[in-house]
């Protein structure tokens, strides 16, 4: 299509005066065929109507040849012919700079203060190269993916076995600024035993932070990413270990009795038994979800919130849920390839307030109160929204071409889960013929 719609708002909410009884949410597993279909629950937030604001601001368009395209924070990072990756200005689509980059494919991009990682697969594995943030001059290279990063920036840990669930043995720690080795941690580093990741709620991000390791006798032992230094936790034997903010947790061998730490001090908190009757899954996460912290069982696509306070359990629900802001809690449910059903809950009480059919959230980052969506519309055309969950109300951004995947004109993306994508500020979308479009949103927040 060759003009993009107006930002016109469209009120998903529902008077509860005029409908006393929200119709139930779907519960349907499978893939969502032909016409997308919105299935609401009844909500009402403060009264009135919601302020008409547009979504986003743009689009501006890219000249260049699109390789794979990253969104940053106020800079979209294009590969390019010959190894080349070039820097543009969001808002005006300005030549920022260009640089070379080793052979192989842009994966993703970790923008620091005055670093941009910029981390690929190579013909020879996973590998990081380091570039100046202003002129995109190589400041270092080396193996591996940064899986953590401190709050100020100064250092990261390289994993060269990302992706992949093995043990880890060969985690180094380097300074951005000049790619220099700070500590090392490897399998003949650490105690007897078996090592597990911890995921945690860091700098905005589900990042590891630290891998656990359990000896057949003996306290556990966590090597703390932070310090580069091993630590003793007041246990025995632990299942798996998960740090939301100041909390450090953990589970028992028969996966079911957590408990909690200080995790500066280590000094244990309190013991719950909240997740007793959950599915077992050793794939489990924390993260905060409004003023609770939720528990995620992985495959087993259920969700346990507790009081950060006292360990109490406070709901649970049959959804794998992603990271909210405020006191909301986005689910999400996969049907088929990327898309799947995506629900806004209340982060108190978990129940439901809007659930929307075939949704393809695009969110790199922790959502925001903004969440990009791309829904096939019920001519077939995938388009592009953005979700306001403060309000629950939907903007159109833009619609793609015409056609099945098979058979998509010129200005459709050719990969839509690949080609559009968001960070906290920005989204891109490359069409068909190489085109990139650029989208900011309004508000900026």
């Amino acid at each position: 299509m060759d003009d993009d719609p107006e930002a016109v708002l469209i009120d998903l909410s529902v008077s509860p005066a005029e409908d006393e009884h929200p119709p139930r949410p779907v519960r349907r597993p499978g893939r969502i065929t032909a016409v997308a279909v919105l299935l609401i629950t009844v909500v009402s937030l403060g009264g009135g109507t919601p302020p008409v604001v547009a979504a986003v601001r743009g689009p501006i368009q890219l000249s260049t040849d699109a390789g794979t395209v990253l969104p940053g924070t106020d800079t979209v990072y294009v590969a390019t012919a010959g190894h080349g990756i070039r820097a543009f200005d969001a808002d005006t689509g300005r030549l920022t700079w260009a640089s070379q980059l080793p052979d192989g494919t842009m994966d993703h991009i970790t923008e620091l203060a005055t670093t941009t990682l910029v981390t690929m697969e190579t013909p020879e594995g996973i590998t990081t190269t380091a570039l100046d943030r202003d002129t995109g001059a190589t400041r270092w290279h080396r193996d591996g993916a940064p899986i953590w990063r401190s709050p100020d920036g100064a250092r990261v840990v390289l994993d060269p076995q990302v992706p992949s669930d093995a043990e880890p043995t060969a985690l180094t720690c380097v300074a951005t600024a000049d790619g220099r080795d700070i500590w090392a941690y490897s399998g003949e580093r650490r105690p007897a035993g078996r090592a597990r990741w911890a995921i945690g709620f860091e700098s905005g991000t589900l990042a590891m932070v630290g891998v656990l390791v359990t000896p057949p006798a003996g306290d556990a032992q966590v090597f703390d990413f932070a310090t580069g230094e091993f630590r003793t936790l007041p246990e025995s034997t632990h299942g798996w270990f998960t740090v939301v903010d100041d909390l450090l947790i953990t589970d028992s061998e028969d996966y079911g009795v957590l408990q909690a730490y200080d995790r500066r001090t280590l000094h244990p908190l309190w013991t719950s038994t909240g997740l007793a009757g959950v599915p077992r899954n050793s794939a489990r996460y924390g993260m905060r979800c409004g003023r609770l912290v939720c528990l995620a069982t992985g495959d087993a696509a259920a969700t346990v919130a507790l009081d950060p306070v006292t360990g109490a359990a406070r709901w649970a629900v049959s959804w794998d849920v992603l990271p909210g802001n405020g006191g909301y809690v986005l689910g999400f449910r996969q049907s088929g390839g990327d898309s799947g059903t995506l629900a806004v809950l209340e982060g108190t009480t978990g129940a439901t307030l809007l659930e929307l059919e075939n949704q393809q959230p695009l969110i790199s980052e922790l959502p925001r109160a903004r969440i990009p969506l791309l829904q096939q519309g019920t001519s077939n055309r995938p388009q592009l929204t953005v979700l306001d969950v403060d309000h629950l109300t939907m903007a159109p951004v833009t619609e793609f071409g015409g056609g099945s995947r098979a058979g998509q004109d010129a200005e459709t993306a050719p990969d839509a889960a690949s080609s559009c994508r968001a960070s906290r500020t920005i989204i891109t979308c490359v069409a068909g013929t190489g085109t990139v479009r650029v989208w900011r949103y309004a508000d900026d927040r």
